[in-house]
């Protein structure tokens, strides 16, 4: 969690932003999803979308959290790239957006391959210095 925005967080505050997640999916039939690993069904971490916060761009923004046993697997990327092409399949949603610190660079890896394009340095996002990248729906192009 050292890059979350939200940072570590106890059980109940988990709750309040498990219940979020659940209240983005009922109003826009989209949200963040759990990961599992096919093999074993056992749980990674999620990886989806809500609605961009304060501070940022107005439209959505893609995050992910895999427990740290399942870093450098490729799973993030996996899960970033089928998220992008299911939303951009089957939503009318222009572009996406992520927030990242600059010193995340495994995410900065993981947006690139999606085709995520850096558009901003150190715009202030819920009181921290992010990076905002962006991709379009239909190529990186879409504003």
């Amino acid at each position: 969690m050292q890059y979350s925005w939200r940072g570590p967080l106890d059980l109940k505050s988990s709750q309040t932003v498990l219940a979020g997640f659940q209240r983005v999916y009922r109003e826009h039939g989209f949200g963040k999803w759990a990961l599992h690993l096919r093999a074993t069904n056992e749980f990674v971490g999620y990886c989806g979308l809500e609605p961009c916060p304060a501070g940022a761009p107005e439209g959505f923004e893609l995050g992910y959290r895999l427990a740290p046993r399942f870093w450098g697997q490729g799973l993030a990327s996996e899960a970033t790239e089928a998220v992008v092409r299911h939303i951009f399949a089957t939503t009318q949603l222009p572009r996406l957006f992520a927030f990242l610190e600059p010193a995340n660079v495994a995410s900065v890896r993981v947006l690139g391959k999606a085709g995520f394009q850096r558009i901003s340095l150190g715009t202030r996002v819920n009181g921290k210095a992010m990076d905002i990248y962006r991709i379009g729906n239909g190529g990186l192009s879409s504003s």
